[in-house]
């Protein structure tokens, strides 16, 4: 049933700036700040970037554009929900879902004690559930990372920001992305499609596991990683009951696509999934293995009622900083 309303709350169109008020600034994002905010009824997070930005800049104006395409073709409840864009004289909006929670490398750097196989499988089955949609949707997202999932506060996980996300027919060539996540055929500028996205998948369980990345970890010169997603070979611990999570891992961070398990028929039969209940996990009736607490200021009812500041004034007044892109470049 909570589900079902929130689902209802943010199929409603019908929403605008002028019924927005404030609560938090959440943060700067790829575009634009982003900031939380609420309708009397219901939580949003809204991205807002200057029309300037994107008049002076054709590069960020793909990047908009292909951001909002790809988002309002979505509809999957482990993907971030676009309500809707809105636009005054000298800005633009994107009117989202509002996912209370704390992000997957948040968590994970938190802990003082790793290595729970658990975890692993469990993120690890919620992505592949989200890269199967993207799949078969024909979109790439190209930049899926722990920061970029949000453990929500039913403990599943949510994927945003899509601005590196691309329908591909069949090969892409763009060398985009956060560098300790890329697959090597990225950066060997030979063409590439959506087994990247399953060889993020393998580096995002190896970080829940370990604590850190199979490859660049805690480097700073990007040439450095390149040379390690190349040409080093994987790690694992030789623990006893590791041997399926480590072929696994082998598999999925094999620096040949073709070898990579690439679809979720293939995940669900790998033996380390043997004995998973994907139907419960899909029904959403799997207990995750960690849920985060709510933020009390920024879940509050009272919040909601008591906090009528308006967005549009207050947003309006702010100053922009220069807006750096996306570095990428054209093999």
């Amino acid at each position: 049933n909570d589900y079902i309303q929130k689902k209802m709350c943010l199929e409603d169109t019908n929403v605008e700036l002028g019924d927005l008020y404030h609560l938090a600034f959440l943060g700067r994002g790829r575009f634009g700040t982003v900031n939380l905010v609420h309708n009397r009824i219901s939580l949003y997070a809204i991205k807002t970037v200057p029309r300037s930005y994107i008049e002076g800049n054709s590069q960020l104006a793909k990047y908009i554009l292909s951001e909002k395409n790809v988002l309002l073709s979505l509809d999957f409840p482990l993907i971030v929900k676009l309500v809707k864009t809105l636009k005054t004289e000298n800005l633009c909006f994107f009117l989202m879902e509002y996912i209370s929670g704390k992000s997957l490398e948040e968590y994970i750097n938190s802990k003082t004690i790793h290595k729970n196989l658990n975890e692993a499988k469990f993120f690890g089955a919620c992505m592949s559930l989200i890269l199967d949609y993207l799949k078969k949707k024909n979109i790439a997202h190209r930049d899926i990372k722990p920061a970029n999932l949000i453990i929500d506060s039913t403990g599943y996980i949510k994927i945003l920001d899509f601005g590196t996300a691309k329908k591909i027919r069949d090969f892409t060539f763009t060398v985009i992305g956060t560098p300790t996540c890329m697959a090597p055929e990225v950066l060997l500028g030979k063409g590439y499609s959506y087994p990247v996205d399953y060889w993020s998948l393998g580096v995002c369980m190896y970080f829940v596991y370990y604590g850190r990345y199979p490859f660049g970890h805690g480097i700073t010169d990007i040439m450095v990683i390149y040379d390690q997603i190349i040409n080093k070979e994987l790690t694992f611990s030789r623990e006893t009951g590791l041997v399926e999570f480590n072929h696994f891992l082998g598999t999925m961070l094999n620096k040949k696509p073709t070898n990579r398990l690439c679809t979720l028929q293939s995940i669900q039969n790998d033996s380390l999934y043997k004995g998973f209940n994907w139907k419960e996990l899909s029904e959403f009736k799997m207990k995750p293995p960690y849920v985060p607490k709510a933020k009390e200021l920024k879940d509050s009812a009272n919040s909601l009622k008591n906090t009528r500041t308006p967005f549009l004034p207050l947003i309006s007044k702010y100053k922009f900083e220069t807006f750096q892109p996306p570095e990428e470049r054209e093999v």
